[in-house]
């Protein structure tokens, strides 16, 4: 809805007027050795007051008649949103011919400066992301105590740094004010901003709202991410600019590609994934924008993420992991023979090989469909190399080389569930042991740490191996996973996969949560009983119609029921039904894994 300009009054500022003589003696007179920038409205100086310390003066283009409605909107608004991330104004000066804007000097200048200062740490580099996005969502909602505004020329010449390094918003000249503290977007005549950082449907139709700001924000990040403007003189078409190259790559997985080597060295492949993804969100359709609020959220878990100490790897401790040449794998593999291959998985991520490797002995690799970009493979290899746990597979190294994207693991198993359980006659209490074992491993890949879980994507017993012993060992759960912070408990994305392996619920929206690994497993679990020759959607339609009947022992086999303590397999058969609800009636991953455990302890009595 289109809302009337409020034109702000200075005349309540009275007590914030600077003397010119003040100014003038603060500036040497204006001097060119304290000249600092020079912009649209007039050039600005560094000063020395004696009420005040170190100041920046802009002094406004009187010359040109430039700039009165952006001096009264900064004397307007700036004294009623202070915050830490906000510009200070210490007062103005309108005298004579002169209209001046004092404000509290920040001694490292405007964040433009400084995109390709090599000494500007990743981590400070969020800080300042994370405290220009927090001065952004201050001015946005204010806590309702004061009238929402809209920047409209959000850039990085306008974060400036303080000596710290902290950011602070400036120039609010350009901004509209809402009429109140609910949202409220103009449609503007005459559209103001800097070209490359205004937003598409504010520049084509005039039409403002605080996501406009959001945009500008957005590509912000992109130029913090990649030490880099906007618009480069590298570019050598014109109308290229970052945006158009960080989206592509971000497409194909390769925006390591255009980030420096100097900040990929301190750069956590899921701290750049999860900033990236941001940052990408900022630059979508107006209406599928996130709130600045929202940027805030994220951006403090992309800092969590990079932080913390649970996860070590940066992009370059990831490339210098155990690479294991192409040519070693082609030998092991006798050239990814056919009769090497040992499986593919209903989820789609490449086939399986086993190999005998003359350094690493015997070897089972995944050599992973082509498409997959540089940073989501560096990524999951980051996540290979720290989870270790009895029922996940031992990753060994990876190679990446002539096109191949491949993980190689030390081959401690037989074949996979799905293909044993065709050749294989499974007493209940192993089959137990098996799901118990398996429910064991998902739940520690969710909750190995207090920093990140994995949000596993549809898996079913081809995922899952067996080695000698009969333990299972989990494979490709990086690549059948989202991995988030783990305060991100619900995380839509897309949902890929077996689609038979998925919840209707999730399948259409692409909802991933907990909850979804624990469908997965029900259908593991199911397997196990009734063995891998029923489709699983056919499978599912079979357990709900006979649980409910109490007619299971028709499609499990009968040698099986001869063998069951018939608490065990109450207490198996119900929780393994409970898995296949609907989501918010499905158990948590930690009471399947008791209520497998009290089926084997139970089980254990006619072992």
């Amino acid at each position: 809805m289109c809302k009337s300009v409020i034109t702000p009054s200075i005349e309540e500022m009275k007590h914030l007027q600077i003397p010119l003589e003040d100014i003038s003696l603060a500036t040497n007179g204006f001097a060119d050795q304290n000249l600092l920038a020079e912009g649209g409205f007039g050039k600005v100086y560094k000063g020395v007051s004696d009420e005040h310390g170190e100041i920046a003066v802009k002094r406004l283009d009187h010359g040109r008649g430039q700039g009165d409605h952006q001096f009264n909107m900064e004397i307007a608004l700036l004294p009623k949103y202070v915050h830490e991330n906000i510009v200070s104004l210490c007062g103005f000066c309108d005298e004579d011919v002169e209209k001046i804007l004092v404000y509290k000097y920040e001694s490292n200048g405007s964040l433009d400066r400084h995109l390709n200062n090599q000494d500007l740490t990743w981590i400070q580099r969020l800080r300042i992301c994370l405290g220009a996005a927090h001065g952004l969502s201050h001015v946005h909602d204010n806590d309702g105590s004061q009238r929402g505004i809209f920047h409209r020329d959000v850039k990085s010449a306008n974060i400036l740094l303080d000596e710290k390094w902290t950011a602070k918003i400036s120039d609010f000249g350009l901004s509209r004010v809402g009429l109140d503290n609910t949202q409220s977007s103009y449609v503007i005549s005459s559209v103001c901003g800097t070209r490359r950082y205004i937003a598409p449907e504010y520049y084509a139709d005039g039409y403002l709202t605080e996501k406009a700001d959001v945009y500008s924000f957005g590509v912000v990040l992109l130029e913090v991410m990649c030490g880099r403007h906007v618009v480069d003189s590298s570019y050598t078409d014109d109308r290229r600019s970052l945006i158009n190259l960080a989206q592509k790559h971000y497409k194909k997985g390769t925006l390591d590609s255009i980030i420096p080597s100097y900040l990929q060295k301190q750069m956590k492949p899921a701290s750049l994934h999860a900033f990236a993804h941001i940052a990408g969100q900022c630059l979508k359709n107006a209406e599928e924008r996130p709130s600045m609020k929202q940027v805030v959220e994220h951006l403090r878990k992309v800092f969590h993420l990079q932080e913390s100490n649970r996860v070590p790897l940066s992009i370059e401790e990831v490339k210098q992991l155990q690479q294991i040449p192409l040519q070693e794998i082609l030998s092991s593999t006798n050239g990814f023979a056919h009769e090497n291959i040992i499986g593919s998985g209903r989820s789609g991520n490449g086939k399986l090989y086993k190999g005998i490797s003359k350094k690493h002995g015997p070897i089972t690799l995944r050599r992973l469909d082509r498409g997959l970009g540089n940073l989501e493979f560096m990524t999951q290899i980051a996540y290979r190399a720290d989870r270790k746990h009895e029922s996940v597979a031992p990753f060994l190294g990876y190679c990446d080389e002539g096109g191949e994207k491949i993980f190689v693991y030390k081959d401690e198993c037989n074949k996979t569930l799905d293909e044993r359980l065709g050749c294989t006659v499974f007493s209940f209490f192993e089959r137990v042991k098996i799901g118990r074992d398996v429910a064991r491993g998902i739940k520690y890949l969710h909750d190995c740490d207090d920093i990140y879980h994995i949000i596993n994507r549809p898996f079913d017993s081809s995922n899952i191996f067996l080695d000698k012993d009969l333990k299972p060992k989990l494979f490709d759960f990086g690549l059948i996973s989202s991995i988030f912070p783990s305060n991100m408990r619900s995380n839509s994305v897309t949902a890929f996969g077996a689609p038979e392996c998925i919840h209707p619920d999730n399948f259409s929206n692409g909802n991933l949560t907990d909850k979804f690994a624990v469908f997965s497993l029900g259908d593991v679990l199911w397997t196990l009983l009734c063995g891998n020759h029923f489709d699983p959607q056919s499978l599912h339609n079979l357990v709900r119609e006979h649980y409910q009947n109490q007619t299971l022992d028709r499609i499990i086999p009968s040698y099986l029921f001869k063998q069951m303590n018939k608490d065990s397999f109450a207490t198996y058969s119900s929780i393994a039904y409970r898995c296949l609800n609907d989501e918010e009636e499905r158990p948590t991953l930690r009471e399947v894994e008791e209520q497998l455990q009290k089926a084997f302890d139970q089980q254990l009595l006619n072992h």
